[in-house]
């Protein structure tokens, strides 16, 4: 599901359902084998008249166990069908011959009963009419052999027709209990691939798509080191915030205000989604993203982010016309390191120089302006008119040249 050379994750959910048959089968393959080799041992206690029969049982035991070892060869080698298909005809042989060889009743029969239960976690919703099949299959061997041994035919006592029709009602009743068990566990693996489905879409909205494939990867696998979670990549960061919010706030109260900002961000976010951009987070009335420089093409990409936090001013203009409050602005490009934080409750971030530069840029920024730094100037000046350059004592970071772009 997970492919480490794209960094991508793919939920599919087929796959998913095939990998829990297929731990299931594994465990039922190993548990058949042991079996076998249980079974095995009666051989060491078999009476005079059947000492003949050796040879048989001999090859009989190590032919099933071989089929039994191509099973789980097979599921190793990722060959699902395969595997399942082998596991159900050398199970019918073994337990089938075997009651042949033994001329007397040791209730093999109920071997039958048993792999009722398996077969209901080997096929996929779809294969319905193969699980009825075999399910068919295996009433009609087990009432079979009790019909010999009820007959006398295999040397069994004498069994009544109750006793048949008792056997009847058993075998209905074990397949009735396979169906409701097996109806039970595909709907709960629906239901845990869906919420794993849901995880996993929440998880690819929040974090960048080489992140989010990574995080998924490292929690199914149960690992807890973050150094592939962290990377660098140069960046444009934009920080934006509204101004006056605190006396519209003060003025309609508070829940008017955080209505109006949860809208405001809303529609932020549906279009920061859309262009392939990714919001780090908000921090009360301010609203923080990143734009990734892709592939090279940084003017490009740049010049987008711009277009962009345009559309981020018009949306804002729509929802807040009749209000006093205003957006600020501050836009930065270089390279940033970018990761998660803390897995157990984890979170992406960037940091860097050109984070703290956007930040002081958005903290000077003339109101309904946008507050650009040299290098994003530099990347967009071809297509965006810019005010003067200007200088900005700025702390921790000395004298700064920015630039102001116009809206329009």
């Amino acid at each position: 599901m997970f492919h480490r050379d794209l960094n991508t994750f793919t939920f599919n959910k087929s796959e998913h359902l095939m990998y829990s048959r297929r731990s299931i089968m594994k465990r039922v393959t190993y548990l058949l084998i042991i079996m076998t080799a249980l079974q095995a041992t009666k051989l060491f206690f078999l009476p005079d008249p059947m000492l003949a029969n050796l040879g048989l049982h001999v090859t009989n035991t190590l032919m099933h166990m071989f089929g039994f070892a191509v099973c789980a060869w097979a599921l190793k080698r990722n060959r699902f069908d395969l595997s399942k298909w082998i596991l159900q005809l050398c199970f019918i042989s073994f337990i089938t011959t075997a009651g042949f060889l033994w001329q007397q009743d040791l209730a093999l029969q109920y071997f039958y009963l048993l792999a009722l239960f398996v077969t209901g976690f080997m096929f996929s919703e779809r294969e319905t009419p193969f699980f009825i099949m075999f399910c068919a299959i295996y009433i009609a061997l087990f009432l079979l052999f009790q019909h010999l041994h009820s007959a006398g035919g295999l040397g069994a006592s004498d069994y009544s027709f109750l006793t048949m029709v008792n056997s009847s009602v058993l075998a209905l009743s074990c397949f009735g209990c396979a169906w409701i068990v097996r109806k039970m566990t595909l709907s709960n693996w629906k239901k845990a691939q869906n919420f794993a489905q849901s995880q996993s879409n929440v998880i690819y909205k929040v974090f960048p798509e080489r992140i989010a494939g990574k995080l998924i990867s490292l929690h199914n696998n149960r690992k807890s080191s973050a150094q592939d979670l962290m990377y660098k990549a140069p960046m444009t960061v934009v920080f934006i915030d509204i101004v006056n919010s605190t006396s519209y706030m003060k003025k309609f109260g508070d829940q008017a205000a955080i209505d109006l900002i949860n809208r405001v961000f809303a529609e932020f976010d549906d279009e920061i989604r859309k262009s392939g951009c990714l919001r780090i987070k908000t921090n009360g009335d301010q609203y923080i993203f990143v734009c990734e420089l892709k592939d090279g093409k940084h003017e490009a990409r740049v010049c987008k982010s711009l277009n962009l936090i345009r559309e981020l001013y018009l949306i804002f203009g729509r929802l807040a016309k009749d209000t006093t409050m205003a957006l600020r602005c501050g836009v930065s490009t270089g390279e940033v390191s970018a990761g998660v934080v803390n897995l157990k409750s984890p979170s992406f971030d960037v940091w860097g120089q050109s984070v703290v530069v956007a930040s002081r840029l958005e903290k000077s920024c003339t109101p309904m302006h946008i507050h650009c730094d040299k290098h994003t100037y530099e990347l967009a000046q071809e297509r965006f008119f810019f005010s003067a350059p200007a200088v900005w004592n700025f702390k921790g970071l000395g004298q700064t040249m920015t630039y102001h772009m116009n809206l329009v």
